[in-house]
């Protein structure tokens, strides 16, 4: 019954992002997700701002912070896995998803020191004094330099292949930008978006058509403000390369906090070999370099994601009761 009933739903899909008009096939879809995993979209002021928000599940607190071009619907999948231990909060970082974009803004508020800047306020709205935080790519970079600013003010780090590892070697990407091409993830047009997904993802997530050229369309709709947040977290390093603006800082070992760093060894975007990288930078971290999975663990492998945070989160606080 149950195989029939998901068979039933993928037919549904299907149908909707044949026959629906693009954007209602995507607000469809994106709704069945969120109801799937147990999350509400809503809203949070910070420093004067709507901030849209996902939210949901019970228990410690986990901020989820999406990477480039990303949004909070990054996390549905995996956070179906997670909402019976945590209480998830996932939002749209300035700039991206449904966040304003002001263009009269200074660029440098979309930087990184920027960004963990804002988080600290957008934790201060939502009235938590210390939180587990997750973060994938961008994101990940923003929670680790939060992490080295704020160190009382975190419970645990989730870093999913995150910009920054130092030291590591350029990526597919990084050598495509070098040469002058067309960045993979910031497709020109809505028929880029099956080329930006086969460059993320290893293995793609099946979505209805009219779901991809929604997504694509909203990416294209949105390159140059992409492009101009992209020069402020990236820069030019050594030989023409694309690196990381901020580094992620060393974290000692003596911190109040446990890491866990998990990345693809098929990811594209940035380089496996960040993992031990940064893992040599953040002593007693936990690794995982999951085989066959691109730069996006928590849509590629949602349930192996999830469980493999559970286990490290159990052992580490069996560890620390047992001391």
């Amino acid at each position: 019954m149950l195989a029939a009933g998901l068979a039933a739903v993928a037919l549904l899909l299907l149908v909707i992002g044949w026959l629906l008009p693009d954007a209602t096939a995507y607000r469809a879809a994106v709704g069945f997700e969120r109801w799937r995993a147990g999350l509400t979209a809503t809203s949070v002021e910070v420093a004067g701002r709507p901030v849209p928000v996902l939210e949901g599940g019970d228990g410690e607190p986990i901020v989820l912070l999406h990477g480039f071009t990303g949004d909070k619907d990054n996390w549905t999948r995996v956070a179906a896995h997670l909402t019976g231990k945590f209480w998830i909060i996932a939002p749209d970082l300035p700039g991206f998803g449904d966040s304003l974009w002001d263009p009269d803004l200074p660029l440098s508020a979309y930087s990184v020191p920027a960004q963990t800047e804002w988080l600290a306020k957008f934790l201060d709205a939502l009235g938590i004094r210390r939180a587990w935080l997750g973060g994938n790519s961008m994101g990940g970079n923003i929670a680790a330099a939060f992490a080295a600013k704020y160190p009382d003010r975190v419970a645990g780090l989730w870093l999913l292949a995150p910009l920054g590892a130092p030291g590591a070697p350029p990526s597919e990407m990084d050598e495509l930008i070098r040469a002058g091409r067309p960045a993979p993830l910031l497709p020109e047009s809505a028929d880029g978006m099956r080329n930006r997904l086969s460059f993320a993802f290893s293995e793609p997530p099946w979505l209805p058509p009219g779901v991809i050229r929604h997504l694509g369309q909203q990416v294209a709709d949105r390159r140059n403000r992409y492009l101009a947040i992209r020069g402020q977290i990236r820069r030019t390093g050594e030989g023409g390369y694309p690196v990381a603006a901020t580094p992620v800082e060393p974290l000692p070992e003596s911190r109040d906090y446990d890491v866990l760093i998990v990345w693809g060894d098929a990811d594209r975007v940035l380089s496996p070999a960040g993992a031990e990288l940064l893992a040599a930078h953040v002593p007693g971290a936990g690794v995982v370099v999951m085989p066959g999975v691109g730069h996006l663990p928590m849509v590629e492998r949602p349930a192996r994601t999830a469980g493999d945070l559970l286990e490290f989160r159990a052992a580490r606080s069996t560890d620390r009761n047992a001391r």
